[in-house]
Order: C-alpha cells, then sequence, then structure tokens
C-alpha cells in the first residue's frame, strides 16, 4: 500500500509539473489522483472527457466526471493507483497526456484556421465579378483559387 501512495504521490507531482493539470486530489488516504484541466487564456478549448476519450488510443482508461449537483461545471480525470502501477507507468502516462493535449490543440487550431479560411475564401462567382481570366489571375487580386484547394484537402484529410 505504500508504494501504491508513493506513485500516486509522483504522478501527482509529476501532472503538476506540466502546468496543464491542476491537482484536487489529496496526498493521504486512497492512492487515487483526481484532476482537472488548466483552463488558459489563449488555448483553445477542450473538456476533461475529450482527454479521456483521446488517452484510450494509448490504452489507458481514465474516467472524467462531472461532479455531483451545485458543482457541475467540475469535470475531473481520475486515475486509481494500483499495486502494478509502477513509476515508469506513471512517466508513461504523463507522456501520454502530454501528446494527447497537443493532438487536441493542433486539430482545433487546424479545424478552426481551414474552416475560417474557407468562410472568408472568395467563392468561384466572386473570383469572377472581380475579372479573373482563365489564363492567369484576378486582375488586382491575388488568385485565392489554390488557397482553397488547400484548405479544402486539409479538411477532407480531417474527417474521420
Amino acid at each position: 500500500m505504500k508504494s501504491c501512495q508513493e506513485n500516486a504521490q509522483y504522478l501527482a507531482e509529476r501532472l503538476r509539473q506540466t502546468w496543464k493539470f491542476r491537482i484536487l486530489s489529496k496526498p493521504i488516504g486512497a492512492p487515487v489522483v483526481t484532476f482537472s484541466l488548466v483552463k488558459k487564456p489563449g488555448l483553445t478549448a477542450t473538456t476533461e472527457h475529450e482527454v479521456a476519450d483521446r488517452l484510450r488510443q494509448f490504452g489507458w482508461i481514465v474516467p472524467a466526471y462531472t461532479m455531483a449537483p451545485y458543482l457541475e461545471h467540475v469535470h475531473v480525470l481520475r486515475v486509481v493507483v494500483r499495486e502494478d502501477f509502477s513509476r515508469s507507468q506513471a512517466e508513461k502516462l504523463v507522456n501520454d497526456l502530454e501528446i494527447v493535449m497537443e493532438q487536441i490543440q493542433m486539430s482545433k487550431t487546424r479545424s478552426s484556421t481551414s474552416l475560417g479560411d474557407v468562410l472568408s475564401a472568395p467563392t468561384s462567382a466572386s473570383i469572377e465579378q472581380e475579372g479573373y481570366h482563365s489564363e492567369g489571375q484576378v486582375s488586382g487580386a491575388s488568385d485565392n483559387r489554390g488557397k482553397r484547394a488547400r484548405v479544402i484537402d486539409q479538411l477532407q484529410k480531417l474527417r474521420p
């Protein structure tokens, strides 16, 4: 049991060191690490439930919970440290969590940028109105067809 407590404390400290997670559990009692995401301005919002879902691709089952009434706005992830959970596994979990967070950030940034580009890119009708010539460039404007095609290709790659 002492080994479980030590590994739980080690996991909690490693999560705290990433600056991406807030530890909510106390270091005494059951060897459980309960934590939530640190919400930072400028970062793409994600949820604990999304992190839990993505961790499954690495083989981890880390449940995400919504708290009881009057605390429904609080979401947590919970790891129960068992006797067969080693420090190297704790390190792997932290590394996998960081990868998941980076994947989520990249996919949300990429999809929001791509969608914004598609929505702001001119349509073929507006290109023709601006004087697009079949031989080359839009008179007085840059050719956005290539940009639009690249964005559409990126969106198609994002589809499941």
